[in-house]
This record gives structure tokens, sequence and C-alpha cells, in this order.
């Protein structure tokens, strides 16, 4: 199970009828270093579980999905370099509990962009924000992530348009947010539904490629603005 709590009825029902076990993490996995912590941690469970796994084609697979990733984010040095001032240095991010949690951590350590008044705006439970929000806080002992619960996304967009930070902001959110980027001058990712802006077939944000497609999708947002 990949959540912060959507299906955690489901799984606690099936675990107390049938005895399913379920390995939980608590968010998309992005990027190379939540992925392997990801992979790591199902191997273990699944061991635990009795299933006797071949480590070594494990720890293969990921040795490889690695190499790949941090070989693209090497190639990426120099252009990183060259437009540090032109990128974003700040996001907000308007989404799901799972992808927030997941875009947060992996742009704040893979990436370099500071998370700023982050909303999730998928009706969790009060029972589960507690959890969600002791979550966020584990990703960064320097710095508070400051995520809050909006259902209505209209009230994250007032937030949004009071706040004020130094830099060049990005802002990933629905079709709805595009606007607001406008009026703060942000630069603007269609992640969320819905999205009118563009067709979204097989793209998708989790794991070792999704990571580079994320940083490939934002940085293509930023280098449009100079045409």
């Amino acid at each position: 199970m990949i959540s912060p709590w959507f299906g955690l009825p489901i799984v606690a029902y099936l675990e107390e009828k049938y005895g399913q076990p379920c390995y939980r993490f608590p968010y998309l996995p992005i990027g190379g270093n939540e992925t392997t912590r990801f992979l790591r941690e199902l191997a273990a469970y699944a061991d635990s579980r009795g299933a006797e796994l071949d480590h070594n084609r494990i720890e293969g697979f990921i040795r490889r999905e690695e190499l790949v990733f941090y070989e693209e984010i090497d190639n990426l040095a120099t252009f990183l370099l060259e437009f540090r001032y032109g990128l974003p240095s700040y996001v907000h991010i308007i989404h799901d509990a799972s992808y927030v949690l997941g875009m947060t951590v992996f742009l704040l350590h893979e990436v370099g962009i500071v998370p700023q008044e982050l909303f999730i705006t998928d009706n969790t439970p009060p029972d589960f924000r507690e959890e969600i929000v002791k979550t966020a806080a584990g990703f960064s002992a320097k710095r508070t992530i400051p995520i809050a619960f909006r259902n209505d996304a209209g009230l994250a967009q007032e937030e949004i348009l009071r706040a004020n930070h130094e830099g060049r902001g990005l802002i990933i959110g629905s079709g709805w947010d595009k606007d607001l980027a406008r009026k703060k001058g942000c630069d603007f990712l269609s992640a969320a539904l819905p999205s009118p802006y563009r067709l979204v077939m097989t793209t998708g944000y989790a794991g070792y490629r999704g990571g580079l497609r994320l940083i490939e999708d934002i940085y293509n947002t930023a280098l449009a603005a100079y045409r």
C-alpha cells in the first residue's frame, strides 16, 4: 500500500478477516532516495513473511536503476550551474496527500527547491492528519515543512496569494491553479486533476524514472519563459 491514508480501512479489513498482511509506504516514492528506500523496506518486509527473496538480484536491480538515475543528474549539473538563477527556488504544491509528501521530500533533497505553503486537498480524515504532519516534519531537521489541509483549493489559492517569498517560485497543482501562478509570477506545472492544459497517458512521477520526468517537466516549464 502506497498511501498516507487512502485505503487503510481496506487493508485493515483484509488483515482482520483473511490474515492478509500489508506493507505500507506512506507516500509516493519519487526519485533515487525514496525509491531505493521503498524497495529495500518492501524486500525486508517480504522476507519477514517468509518470502526468501534473492537479495543479490534486488540489490543488482537497485544499483542499475540508481546508476541511470544519478548519471542523468550528473549530466544535468552543467545546465543547473548555468541557469541556477533562472530556475525555481521554492515551490507551492496543491495536491493529494501522497503527492504532496512525495514531491516535497524529492524536491527538497534531490532537486534543491524549497517547499513553501503546501496544501493537501483530498479531504484527509482528521484521524490521519497528525501522522501526515509528523511524516513531513521528518523530512528536514533544519526547517519546518508548512503543510495545511484545505478541502477547498480556492482557500489554498488565497493563502498563496498572500504569501511573500524571495526568488523564483513554482506552483504544482491542477489546471485551476494556472491563473494563480500568472498572478504570482510563478512557473506552473499541471500535475493534479483537472488538467485541461496537458494530455496525460503514460506520464507518471513514481520511481526513479518518475523523478527524472518530474525534473524535466519543472525545468521545461521554467525554460519556456525564455522563448
